[in-house]
């Protein structure tokens, strides 16, 4: 079969990879100049490694990402640093790492930390098809009912309201569970970035015999004579292929790919099956004949976009804290990310990088603050954790920067297994696989490259 992926991100990048093994011709079409999707990289001249727009680590149970990296040679790119995760509350860091940090954590009674750490033990240990079967209650409420009202309204429900805003109540205790679940001690990065890992993963499609577009956008998806036809925004468009397979103009890739007589190749390349993994709202416009049930049902999944600061700076924010959730409600952010406390400084000119995380509704008023803008609101706050915070960037260099990542966040509502999107869509031969479908984990490359592999399966 000759068959499109729509986004050169993880779940793409798999989708090809697999498909390609089992024999089947295989393109993919990326919006970006690069793979990658949301775990693409960016570098400063006098940096060794690119760094991610998004802050990125695996678990060491994450197995799909291991794997992976076997397959691609890249297994002694993994590396398993010390990370500390910390929680900020009452203007003071905790370390909140292990068994014995939440033992020892003074603002909670003996029993609540007791309760606190059975109670992660009683999620950890529950079998997947009893987690799953939670999705019937709501996070909040299972949360409540296992760890208390006091150590529930102190680490669980600030971190909740910040994530998810006005959805709190609504998201499912299967998401909380998986949550719980999959966390292991130590984390794990890929030497160079995850920007890596995609490279190779590209790389290794092109030696397949795979085609990869890059700087190219789907207009529409059209069903023509039991046939899918792509068209391009833009006449002619450049594709920037990988390796040799360059700057080919439209007409030209439509006869290449498809094979198919010249008026299908003036509308666009010919496939005999499409696999979107592009993000759900804008999956749903690009198909004109969708049936109206099915696009309602999928335009009922909720999303938040993350936003992103990222500051290179001379000293750190925080001394030994990879991880800081931010556990106090007027807080204008979730949680801080000492990057070069997890990753060591010298792959980034010697500077300290840092990331101040949110997740928020597409209306909210700072995505049309500039980077300084929102620095200047974070600033007072970023002084609480640590007073002597000053933002002291190196001489030279873009050293703030903000960064979207449009529907980076599902919302899984209650019953969610019910509407989750993933495989054959109501028509012939169209299939679907992005994070909306990596429930009930959450958002994460182990996860998007799992339900890429797993599409594929589905198609052969």
């Amino acid at each position: 079969m000759k068959i499109a992926v729509l986004g050169g991100g993880f779940s793409g990048l798999a989708a090809c990879y697999h498909l390609l093994k089992k024999g089947h011709q295989v393109t993919v079409f990326e919006k970006e100049s690069s793979p990658g999707g949301l775990a693409i990289g960016f570098k400063e001249k006098d940096w060794a490694w690119p760094l991610e727009k998004h802050y990125h680590h695996f678990f060491t149970n994450d197995n799909e990402i291991i794997n992976l990296a076997k397959e691609l040679d890249l297994s002694h790119s993994l590396i398993f640093p010390s990370s500390l995760t910390s929680l900020f509350y009452q203007n003071k860091i905790y370390p909140f790492n292990s068994p014995l940090d939440i033992l020892g954590f003074p603002p909670l009674s003996l029993f609540a930390r007791l309760r606190l750490g059975l109670g992660s033990v009683f999620l950890k240990l529950l079998p997947a098809f009893v987690g799953q079967k939670l999705e019937a209650f709501s996070a909040w409420g299972v949360a409540e009912k296992i760890y208390g009202h006091k150590t529930f309204q102190l680490i669980w429900q600030p971190l909740l309201e910040k994530k998810f805003g006005s959805y709190v109540k609504l998201v499912n205790a299967s998401w909380f569970w998986a949550r719980i679940k999959k966390r292991t001690l130590k984390l794990g990065y890929v030497e160079g970035g995850f920007q890596t890992i995609a490279d190779a993963l590209a790389q290794k499609i092109q030696a397949l015999g795979g085609k990869i577009f890059f700087d190219t956008t789907i207009q529409q998806i059209k069903n023509k004579g039991g046939k899918w036809v792509l068209q391009i925004a833009g006449s002619p468009v450049n594709f920037r292929g990988v390796g040799t397979f360059s700057f080919m103009n439209v007409l030209d890739a439509a006869e290449n790919l498809s094979g198919r007589p010249q008026q299908f190749a003036k509308e666009g390349p010919v496939f005999d099956a499409i696999i979107s993994t592009l993000p759900t709202p804008i999956f749903t416009k690009l198909v004109p004949n969708l049936p109206k049930s099915y696009v309602k049902t999928l335009n009922s999944i909720p999303h938040l976009h993350a936003l992103n600061l990222v500051l290179e700076l001379k000293e750190p924010l925080l001394k030994n804290t990879y991880w800081l959730n931010i556990n106090e409600p007027s807080f204008p952010f979730l949680c801080v990310v000492q990057h070069t406390n997890f990753i060591d400084k010298k792959y980034y000119g010697g500077n300290h990088i840092l990331y101040v995380s949110n997740y928020l509704p597409s209306d909210h008023s700072y995505f049309k603050k500039t980077a300084r803008e929102l620095l200047s609101i974070y600033l007072p706050y970023l002084k609480k954790i640590n007073p002597r915070f000053e933002f002291n960037p190196p001489t030279g260099g873009k050293n703030l920067k903000l960064f979207v990542g449009p529907f980076a966040q599902p919302v899984f509502l209650k019953n969610y297994s019910q509407i989750r999107p993933f495989g054959k869509i109501p028509l012939a031969n169209l299939y679907f696989a992005n994070l909306d479908s990596v429930y009930p984990w959450d958002r994460g490359t182990n996860y998007a490259l799992e339900v890429g592999r797993k599409i594929s399966e589905l198609i052969t």
